[in-house]
């Protein structure tokens, strides 16, 4: 089941509607989806389609100009306006693919991978601050705050406002909620012990600010927890997955950048940290996953390349996956695939 946000938060995609009026009060507002966008100089380039009744999709395009904030970082990129109006509309989405599934590494075992950021804090009585950054619906913030200890304060940051209102629904109300970019928090300089943050930061636009603003926040000692991702779909399933999945993308999707390469390998988080941070280290972490082709298919439409196809591309796409994954049943109706995550390790210089 689909989490929902309140009634009075908006999905960007409704907010972008207005955004475009105002800046051209001829363009109709109706069902509007953004699908791609890019940064030239000192004009954002946004690009939509109107959805036609009779099929098919009208592309049209606009160049506004960019809005500068105080702190000089570039206003909201297309993708992060993408990603916003993906989260208001399925809320909890990082919580429904993560959240039940134990995970392992070399070293330990998790009831998930939630779980494995959690255990970076110490399960004891002692008066701290932590912050999870891009904390979604809370599924961290409740994993922590259930310990009980009410000297540890507890703050979560995320630029969805969709999200956040299903975290304040689910969370006490003692645990701190903001409405922020990652890039520009409004936390004190050295207020945090602990920053958290799950299967976020390889999304990010402008990694080394948000790098510069975490390292900002953390008292010097403090210590940074990340996981993020490092492979989907593992083995011949995935593989099937891509065979299928790439000659659709490029006939269908037009191009979405996500985060920085940097974050996806070791050596990037290295240059990224260094010399800010100290001890950094890593944990490959595995979660195995044995869904019938059903199954997979309907967590699949909980991501963005799913999400982003018309109609048409997702009915032909499910209906190649589930003729490809057919024969690759086990006895029991299951596929064998998983996903391998990777925690991120620092100690603030």
């Amino acid at each position: 089941m689909v989490s929902t946000p309140s009634a009075d938060i908006d999905c960007p995609v409704t907010q972008l509607d207005a955004e475009l009026h105002s800046h051209d009060p001829t363009l109709s507002v109706e069902r509007r989806r953004v699908v791609a966008a890019g940064h030239f100089e000192t004009f954002d380039i946004v690009v939509w389609f109107v959805d036609n009744p009779l099929g098919g999709r009208a592309l049209a395009s606009r160049v506004l100009p960019t809005s500068e904030q105080s702190n000089g970082a570039r206003m909201t990129s297309y993708a992060e306006i993408y990603l916003k109006d993906f989260h208001c509309r399925r809320a909890g989405a990082t919580r429904r693919a993560y959240g039940n599934r134990p995970a392992r590494s070399a070293q330990a075992a998790y009831p998930s991978s939630y779980h494995a950021l959690a255990n970076r804090v110490p399960n004891e009585a002692m008066s701290r601050t932590v912050l999870d950054l891009a904390c979604g619906d809370g599924p961290l913030l409740q994993i922590l705050n259930d310990r009980g200890h009410a000297a540890t304060k507890l703050i979560g940051i995320d630029m969805s406002d969709g999200e956040l209102s299903v975290a304040r629904g689910i969370l006490p109300h003692e645990i701190r909620l903001l409405n922020e970019r990652a890039q520009a928090m409004s936390l004190d300089s050295g207020s945090v012990d602990y920053v958290l943050s799950h299967m976020a930061l390889m999304l990010m636009d402008d990694i080394e600010q948000v790098v510069r603003e975490i390292r900002r926040v953390l008292r010097d000692g403090g210590s940074f927890s990340a996981i993020v991702g490092r492979s989907f779909l593992t083995g011949k399933v995935g593989e099937v997955f891509l065979d299928i999945f790439k000659p659709i993308a490029k006939d269908q999707l037009t191009e979405l950048r996500l985060g920085d390469a940097r974050t996806r390998s070791e050596a990037g988080w290295q240059e990224l940290l260094k010399p800010d941070f100290v001890d950094v280290a890593f944990e490959d972490i595995e979660i195995d996953w044995t869904p019938t082709p059903e199954q997979l298919w309907l967590d699949m439409l909980d991501t963005y390349d799913a999400d982003r196809m018309s109609e048409a591309a997702r009915a032909q796409f499910k209906s190649e996956l589930l003729s490809a994954f057919a024969p690759m049943q086990g006895e029991d109706g299951t596929l064998q695939t998983g996903w391998g995550l990777r925690l991120v390790q620092a100690t603030a210089a």
